[in-house]
C-alpha cells in the first residue's frame, strides 16, 4: 500500500503558528482570534493583514521550524508503517495558506499564501532526528497541484486542504487518532492476529508477488476472511487462508485444497520461512477440479475485454462445465487486448493445468517453462511476446478435455467418459463418477480411476486389482449435505445424507434395485461417509465394499 502523509498532520504547523503569533503579540492577540482567522471568521481587514504579516515572518525564521513538536502518537505511527511494509511518504507543500477570505456579495474567494523559505536541510534534520534516516528519502516537496497527481492508495491531509483523490483521509490539524492510524486508512488489524497467526510464503522462488498462506485454527466467517484478505492487499500481500486436519489442508479460502496442500509442500523450501511446515504428506490431485478452476478464472479475467462480455458473463453465471468450456475454447487470445499481468496469469494457469493432465505437478514458473518453453516470454511478462502461443495451448487444452460428458442435478456435476477411442489421460481417467459441486467449487466424490498405464508424478494409489468403473453392478456412495436451494439427485438418502449413483448416472433403473438392497440391508448405517467415498458391488442382494477413498487425501484406503 502507498500512503502520502501531509506534514501538517505530523508537525502541528498551524498550532505552532498560532502559539508563536500569540507569544509575539504581547497579549494583544488571543489564540482564539488566530484560530478564527484560519477559519475565516475574522471580518476586520486590518486584523487579517496584521496576523498574516506576522505569520509570514514566522515562516522566514529558521528557528520556527526547529521548534515544532510532533503530534501525539504520530512518530510511533510512522515508524510502525515502515515496519509493517506500508510504502509511506511525508509531504511538504511549497506554500501554505495563511488565511482565506470570502466576499458574500460577490461570491468570490481570496487566498493569501506564504512561500516556505525554511532551508531544506533544516527540515530534513528534523525528520532524521525524529523519525530516523530512512524517512529522509521519503520526503516529497512540491505544490498541491503536483501532489494531487501522485498515484497512491491514501492521502492523509489536514482539514480544509483539498486533494483530488478518491482515497483522502481528512484529519484535524493535530490528528489525535494517530494511535489508530490503521483504522483511518482501512487497515484495522488486531496486532495479536498478525503476530500469532503462522504464515508461509509459497510459489516461485523468483516471484515478484508476495504470496502468503495464513494458517487459521478455525474456518473463519466469510466477512472476517474477506477483511483479512483485503488488509493483505493494502499491505502488498496476496493472502490466502487455510486450515489443517491430520497434517493435510482441509480448507482454503481461495483455490483448491489439494492444489494448495501440494503447492506449499513443494515450494516451502524455496523461501525463508518463520514457521515450521504444518503439512505432513502430499494428496492425490483431482484433475477435473483444476480444469474447472482454470476455465472459470480465465473467463473472469477477460470478461470485460473487447466484445467478449456478452458471451462470457452468461457462461460464468450458467454454472455449467460444458458451456464454460466451449466459450473458453472460442476465445481468440491473440486478437484480445490483455495487459501483461493477465497474459502471465492465464498462460501460467494453462501450463499448470496441461501439465497436470499429463501427470505432472507444476507450482513454479520454471516448472511450467521446462515443459512448455515457448510460454516463457508470456510468463515473464516480456514485451515482445506472441499471444498466438496462448491460442496454441488453448487448442491443446480443448483436445485434452474432450470425450467427457457431464450430467447435472442441481449443483452437482457428474463426470464420465463417453469416447474411449480417445487416448486416456489423467483427466479422462478420473471421469468415472467424480462429482463436483460446481456452484461452491467443492469436490463431492472421487471414486475410482479408469485403468491408465502412465504413472503420475504425484502420489498414486497403492497397487490394487484393476476395476472397470463401467460395470453395471458397481455403485458409488458419497456424503452430501445440500444447501436449501439445491436440487437433489433422485437416489438421495435423507436419513444418512448420502447420494448413491453410478459412474455415469444419478437416476438409472439399476439404481432403484440397488437402493432397495442397501435400504433393506441397512448397509449405509455401517459406512463412514464422513471420512470416505465408497464404491460398492451390489449383486443378487449382496453388498460388498470394492474400494473406498479417503475424503481428506483422495487416496484409496485399505483396512
Amino acid at each position: 500500500m502507498k500512503l502520502v502523509i501531509w506534514a501538517d498532520t505530523i508537525l502541528d504547523i498551524k498550532k505552532g503558528l498560532v502559539q508563536h503569533i500569540v507569544d509575539q503579540s504581547n497579549g494583544k492577540t488571543t489564540a482564539q482570534e488566530v484560530f478564527e482567522l484560519f477559519e475565516n471568521k475574522i471580518s476586520s481587514n486590518k486584523k487579517q493583514k496584521m496576523l498574516s504579516t506576522t505569520a509570514k515572518k514566522l515562516f522566514e525564521d529558521e528557528q520556527f521550524f526547529k521548534s515544532l513538536v510532533a503530534s501525539d502518537h504520530s512518530i510511533n505511527a510512522l515508524r510502525d508503517m515502515l515496519k509493517e511494509g506500508v510504502d509511506a511518504y511525508l509531504y511538504f507543500p511549497t506554500s501554505y495558506t495563511i488565511y482565506t477570505t470570502r466576499s458574500v456579495a460577490q461570491n468570490q474567494f481570496a487566498v493569501v499564501s506564504a512561500i516556505i523559505p525554511t532551508p531544506l536541510d533544516i527540515r530534513l534534520d528534523w525528520i532524521k532526528n525524529a523519525l530516523g534516516k530512512e524517512w529522509v528519502d521519503r520526503v516529497i516537496i512540491c505544490s498541491t497541484s503536483v501532489i494531487s497527481g501522485v498515484k497512491c492508495d491514501y492521502f492523509i491531509v489536514p482539514q480544509g486542504e483539498n486533494i483530488q483523490s478518491p482515497h483522502v483521509v481528512y484529519s484535524s490539524s493535530s490528528f489525535p487518532s494517530w494511535k489508530d492510524w490503521r483504522k483511518n486508512v482501512g487497515i484495522e488489524v488486531v496486532e495479536t492476529m498478525s503476530k500469532t497467526i503462522p504464515f508461509f510464503r509459497h510459489g516461485s522462488h523468483n516471484s515478484v508477488d508476495v504470496d502468503l498462506l495464513y494458517l487459521f485454527d478455525h474456518i473463519p466467517p466469510p466477512k472476517e476472511a474477506q477483511d483479512f484478505i483485503f488488509v493483505g492487499e493494502r499491505l502488498g500481500e496476496d493472502r490466502n487462508i487455510f486450515t489443517i486436519k491430520d497434517g493435510v489442508v482441509n480448507f482454503c479460502q481461495v483455490g483448491i485444497v489439494d492444489s494448495m496442500n501440494n503447492a506449499l509442500l513443494q515450494t516451502y523450501p524455496l523461501h525463508k520461512q518463520l514457521f515450521p511446515l504444518p503439512i505432513t504428506q502430499a494428496v492425490k490431485r483431482a484433475v477435473p477440479m483444476k480444469i474447472n478452476e482454470t476455465i472459470k478464472n480465465t473467463l473472469v479475467k477477460i470478461r470485460n475485454a473487447d466484445n467478449l462480455r456478452d458471451i462470457i458473463v452468461p457462461a460464468i453465471k450458467s454454472y455449467d462445465f460444458e458451456i464454460r468450456r466451449q466459450v473458453f475454447g472460442s476465445v481468440d487470445f491473440a486478437g484480445t487486448t490483455l495487459d501483461l499481468d493477465t497474459i502471465k496469469n492465464i498462460t501460467f494457469r494453462l501450463g499448470q493445468t496441461l501439465a497436470l493432465i499429463q501427470g505432472h505437478e507444476c507450482f513454479t514458473k520454471d516448472d511450467v517453462i521446462k515443459l512448455f518453453p515457448d510460454m516463457k516470454p508470456l510468463i515473464y511478462r516480456e514485451k515482445d511476446l506472441d499471444k498466438n502461443v496462448m491460442n496454441k495451448y488453448k487448442d491443446i487444452f480443448m483436445k485434452e478435455t474432450d470425450g467427457v460428458m457431464v450430467k447435472c442435478v442441481g449443483d452437482l456435476h457428474l463426470y464420465y467418459v463417453v469416447d474411449y477411442d480417445i487416448p486416456m489421460n489423467f483427466f479422462r481417467s478420473q471421469c468415472n463418477g467424480l462429482v463436483v459441486d460446481y456452484r461452491f467449487e467443492l469436490l463431492r466424490c472421487f471414486p475410482l480411476n479408469h485403468y491408465c498405464e502412465n504413472k503420475p508424478s504425484w502420489p498414486e494409489d497403492p497397487s490394487h486389482p484393476v476395476i472397470d468403473p463401467t460395470d453395471p453392478d458397481l455403485f458409488i456412495v458419497f456424503r452430501y449435505v445440500p444447501t436449501k436451494s439445491s436440487e437433489l439427485p433422485k437416489w438421495y438418502f435423507n436419513k444418512h445424507q448420502v447420494v448413491i449413483c453410478q459412474y455415469n448416472s444419478f437416476d438409472s433403473e439399476l439404481l432403484q434395485n440397488a437402493y432397495k438392497t442397501l435400504d433393506s440391508e441397512n448397509t449405509l448405517h455401517l459406512l463412514d461417509t464422513c471420512n470416505y467415498y465408497y464404491v460398492l458391488l451390489v449383486k443378487h442382494e449382496r453388498v460388498e465394499v470394492v474400494a473406498k477413498r479417503n475424503r481428506l487425501t483422495n487416496l484409496l484406503a485399505y483396512d
